[in-house]
């Protein structure tokens, strides 16, 4: 798939998923859901302030962050935007910029937020860390955040050596089937998301073997 022509700061994915890029320089991620409880709000970046299609989509049944990252001061712009205070971990949320609100600090442990959504822990980019799943009907997304990033169509991670077998303990763990795999990392080239479950999980295995291989360095 193309990325969108210049100037068009959106696309659709997948059904209901509509991939949100920065407007300031087009750097960061977000991704905008139709959930079944209303609209969900993933990815927050602070170059999503203004941007149009915020307004479009709201209200907003949520407003969710994989780390700390996401959460920096012009952050609390957006919340006062959208009208809602960020989701994350409790280790994240003592983490976030000046100003931003939280809203709900959620455990490190796989917490269903809406019938089709689920936060669930995956620490090593950050040691709070989560990752979310949303499930439409049979089809299955993976939302990585920080943790996973494409350069030039490559998955990569960037993790301590310390921290990199709790990071690997994290990916195993992401143990189902998915049919799309989309980071929010302002380094993701060309494209922030993958598609295809035996991909996915080519990538998910490739992953741990190469995490394991460095630990042992």
């Amino acid at each position: 798939m193309t990325a969108p022509a210049s100037g068009n700061p959106t696309t659709e994915i997948s059904p209901g998923i509509h991939w949100i890029k920065g407007v300031l320089n087009e750097t960061g991620h977000a991704y905008i859901l139709q959930g079944l409880a209303g609209n969900y709000l993933l990815g927050v970046s602070r170059d999503l302030t203004g941007n149009p299609l915020i307004k479009k989509f709201k209200p907003y049944q949520i407003l969710c962050i994989g780390d700390r990252h996401h959460g920096k001061s012009a952050a609390s712009q957006l919340c006062k935007q959208v009208g809602r205070g960020i989701t994350c971990s409790e280790i994240e949320s003592v983490k976030l910029g000046k100003g931003v609100t939280v809203e709900q600090a959620l455990p490190m442990a796989r917490t269903s937020l809406f019938e089709d959504l689920i936060a669930l822990p995956t620490p090593g980019h950050t040691p709070g860390a989560l990752s979310y799943i949303f499930t439409q009907a049979n089809h299955v997304t993976l939302f990585m955040g920080d943790s996973l990033c494409p350069v030039n169509g490559v998955w990569r991670y960037w993790v301590s050596h310390s921290n990199l077998p709790k990071f690997t303990n994290s990916i195993e763990s992401l143990d189902g089937n998915y049919d799309l795999m989309v980071g929010n990392s302002f380094a993701c080239s060309p494209l922030p998301f993958v598609k295809g479950q035996s991909v996915i999980r080519e990538i998910l295995d490739g992953i741990v073997l190469t995490a394991r291989s460095n630990k042992r360095k």
